[in-house]
């Protein structure tokens, strides 16, 4: 019983803790999916087995985290920035002709 009784009381005292500087400022670590493509027979000099996979190297002040699923790169830093790639698809300025198979003279 004592232990029961205990046990909620530093629950209590917990509880009533301030948060750290990080959560009082709203401030969150970032995080980013590792990059990954199937491994057809061995990985890069710069990617990590994982899996049937071949995961990138993680940019810097970014640490891979395998335990989690998918691999995650999550910053050792606060003030760590992690950019997408930015999609640089241009799409035509005319549509291609369709070509009409069933009108074949054989």
């Amino acid at each position: 019983m004592r232990a029961i009784v205990a046990g909620m009381m530093a629950l209590g005292l917990a509880a009533a803790m301030p948060p750290g500087p990080a959560q009082a400022q709203g401030k969150r670590y970032q995080y980013y999916e590792a990059f990954k493509r199937q491994k057809l027979l061995d990985c890069l000099a710069d990617e990590t087995a994982w899996k049937a996979y071949c995961l990138k190297k993680c940019l810097p002040d970014f640490r891979l985290d395998l335990t989690s699923d998918p691999p995650t790169c999550v910053a050792t830093k606060l003030d760590a920035k992690f950019e997408p790639p930015k999609d640089d698809y241009q799409r035509p300025a005319k549509p291609r002709p369709r070509t009409d198979f069933s009108k074949s003279g054989t």
